[in-house]
């Protein structure tokens, strides 16, 4: 079932808008969402958070969630929510890796973001490897069981 409803969501472009994802998974359930499953590396190549741009990656992370909090730039609706991610730092094909510092910011900053938001961010201990699709290499029962699990889909 969960690959079903995986196969059915499809890019619409090449960037990676993650916090919008978020966001948008949360007002699905208009307030009832208690977790929400982020499978990725955390790199946003769009929006507020492009980690493409501007150096963002080295940024302080208190500061960049001040900011995006002063500018209105934070998903609304996500008071309480706990959001796993597995695989943040995990870069494929042609991507750079992280160094340790880089990775560690990573963290921090979709940390001090999400928080900022009324979220709490679990980073979950599963990396990605092979290619990222759900149940790939790299994503023990443990995590399928939570994926399904918070998708409403076991």
């Amino acid at each position: 079932m969960v690959r079903a409803a995986l196969a059915k969501s499809v890019a619409e472009t090449p960037e990676v808008d993650l916090l919008g994802s978020i966001g948008s998974a949360a007002a699905t359930d208009a307030g009832k969402t208690l977790g929400i499953v982020v499978v990725g590396s955390g790199l946003q190549t769009t929006g507020t958070l492009d980690f493409a741009e501007n150096d963002l990656l080295y940024g302080d992370p208190a500061s960049i969630a001040q900011q995006m909090d002063a500018s209105g730039d934070l998903p609304t609706g996500l008071k309480g929510v706990t959001v796993y991610w597995s695989g943040i730092t995990d870069v494929a094909g042609r991507q750079t890796r992280l160094t340790e510092s880089a990775g560690k910011n990573l963290a921090a900053i979709w940390s001090a973001v999400l928080a900022k938001a009324g979220a709490r961010l679990e980073l979950l201990p599963e990396h990605l490897t092979g290619n990222a699709e759900l149940g790939a290499p790299g994503h023990d029962a443990r995590c399928r069981s939570l994926c399904a699990a918070e998708a409403g889909l076991d």
